[in-house]
């Protein structure tokens, strides 16, 4: 294979070192920064090339001179100028900040940016900005930080920064190569918020490595060879204008899949495994941050014809995936979950080692017509333009899991006690599990995993399949009474949420309005006696459920039932064993 031969019409390169001791991006009138790095020092190299341009590439400017002098044709080419680096950026402390709130303020900047540069000639789409990336930038930057923090605020108020979801680093180092991402370190998971707890750490991972793969999917079969499109000058174009042109059709990517590789490093003598600790305050607070973060809609700024910019909105890049991989593996993992941040009461499962893979694939479906009635009454359906859905469903799952181990901590007097102990609460026995193994096949499913045959032929029948070993159970007094009392304090707070709810108000009214009272559950009259009324009290709240044993009664098959064979059967959801 011969090796590709280049002409450069520019060609620099240059050693690159600088320092500083701050530095901080901001946005006007925003109390968080975006970006806050301390004592930063960035060295490597960097160069930059622009190819001689084809003739298509070439672009003609008429350049008007003033006499004595005659006006001529300067010919220009077109070819951007691409950059190649190694760089590394070494810092003691590195901050991020993004969240919804900042989405308004930032679509406001990059449209700015927008009229900065001028437009191409090529007739061509615009490139998104992971292709214009792909297309112009080559090389591998590390950034190294001592500590490295990203919060994710989780408040609509720009003005609010003390909540927040937090993703602290330490011993940090970031690498990103063509089409690969590596995060290596002591990760922690923390949320901030102004409640009396403050800050609170939800997840430990140390010695952290996550390896993020990019696959590309292009028309060509090399999504690196950025070499082969060049813009088009619009004389050169003989495709009619409703075909569309696009010079960049081999190099533009389809979609994309991302490869999720998730391990943990464990030296030897060191105790340290991955740890998730749940409070009920912090799923209430998680599922109050899941909602603003996930469920905000992105909503258009100076756009529209009112601000003379009816410029298609650019497509994203949560919506260019197609599939999703992540794998993971453990030797050690622990969960706690604690009814509050005094840890009285609780409960503790530890894994001695684990395995887990999952794909996740995205279909953009469309929506259905509205189905709306004319003036007439007759039915008719409506197309609103609108852009598809986006659905997730799962094409693979695995997961085994071994010396599963199951804790309850704490005494029924704990759980009600309200004075804090520094005293570690007993642990109690509640079950342990030799091995679990779980599979999920879907259409596309190949069972490509070294499993005996037996097993590997269940997995391949069943959609979901699931094999149990070694389990057992104990349940003692202590037990049962930390049990009970967990599931009363449950309805208590679940109870206490109802009554303070907007739904409360609802028996009562403003000044001048008619006041509402609650039903009566039953009547009362004032002739009935005071064992009229227990009779019919028990009547409304005493339920009574009876059962039969019908194990031993002999069951006669159906007809149907009769009739069916194995080869009648379309689908297998569930084996357990």
């Amino acid at each position: 294979m011969c090796a590709l031969i280049f002409r450069f019409t520019t060609l620099w390169g240059r050693v690159v070192l600088g320092q500083c001791s701050t530095f901080s991006l901001q946005l006007r009138n925003f109390s968080s920064e975006l970006i806050h790095i301390k004592n930063a020092t960035l060295k490597g190299m960097i160069c930059g090339a622009e190819a001689v341009s084809p003739n298509h590439a070439i672009r003609k400017t008429r350049v008007v001179l003033r006499k004595p002098w005659r006006n001529f044709e300067l010919a220009r080419g077109m070819n951007p100028q691409k950059f190649f680096y190694d760089l590394t950026l070494e810092t003691t402390g590195m901050e991020m900040s993004w969240g919804p709130c900042l989405e308004p303020s930032y679509q406001f900047f990059t449209q700015c940016l927008d009229k900065l540069t001028k437009k191409s000639r090529d007739p061509s789409p615009l490139l998104p900005f992971w292709d214009k990336a792909r297309n112009l930038l080559r090389g591998a930057f590390s950034l190294r930080s001592d500590v490295y923090v990203c919060k994710l605020l989780s408040e609509r108020e720009p003005l609010n920064s003390s909540e927040y979801l937090s993703l602290c680093f330490t011993d940090f180092i970031f690498t990103w190569t063509n089409g690969l991402i590596t995060l290596d370190g002591d990760a922690v998971i923390k949320n901030n918020s102004e409640s009396k707890y403050g800050e609170s750490q939800i997840v430990s991972l140390p010695r952290l490595l996550l390896t993020v793969r990019m696959l590309w999917k292009t028309p060509n079969k090399d999504p690196n060879a950025h070499w082969e499109c060049a813009p088009y000058d619009p004389q050169f174009v003989k495709v009619p204008e409703d075909e569309g042109w696009d010079s960049y059709r081999s190099f533009r990517s389809l979609s994309m899949d991302l490869d999720l590789m998730l391990t943990f490093a464990k030296a030897e003598g060191d105790s340290s495994f991955p740890r998730v600790n749940l409070y009920s305050h912090t799923l209430k607070w998680l599922e109050s941050w899941a909602s603003v973060v996930v469920g905000t809609v992105t909503r258009p700024v100076f756009k529209g014809p009112l601000w003379n910019n009816t410029k298609p909105s650019k497509k994203k890049l949560t919506r260019h995936y197609r599939k999703i991989h992540l794998e993971t593996e453990f030797s050690d993992g622990q969960l706690e979950i604690w009814s509050s941040y005094r840890k009285r009461a609780g409960a503790r499962v530890t894994v001695g080692s684990g395995k887990l893979g999952v794909t996740q694939k995205l279909s953009l479906v469309s929506w259905p017509p509205i189905e709306t009635l004319d003036s007439e009454g007759c039915v008719e359906y409506l197309q609103l333009k609108r852009r598809p859905r986006a659905v997730w469903s799962t094409e693979k799952c695995s997961a085994h899991f071994s010396e599963i181990q199951g804790l309850l901590m704490g005494s029924s007097e704990s759980v009600e006690d309200s004075v804090f102990s520094s005293e570690r609460s007993p642990e109690h026995f509640l079950f342990s599990v030799g091995e679990v193994e779980y599979r999920q096949r879907g259409e596309t499913f190949q069972s490509t995993e070294s499993l005996n045959s037996t097993n590997s032929r269940d997995a391949k029948l069943y959609t979901h399949w699931i094999a149990i070993s070694d389990v057992k159970a104990s349940i003692n007094i202590d037990t049962r009474t930390l049990i009970l009392a967990f599931l009363e304090q449950y309805e208590n707070s679940r109870a206490l949420s109802r009554d303070l709810s907007s739904e409360a108000l609802r028996t009562f009214s403003l000044e001048g309005e008619k006041r509402r009272s609650p039903r009566p559950v039953f009547e009362v009259s004032p002739n009935q006696s005071n064992d009229d009324l227990l009779s019919q009290f028990d009547e409304d709240f005493v339920t009574v459920v009876t059962g039969d044993d019908k194990s031993h009664s002999s069951r006669e098959r159906l007809a149907a039932e009769q009739a069916c064979s194995d080869s009648d059967i379309k689908t297998r959801q569930w084996s357990i064993q």
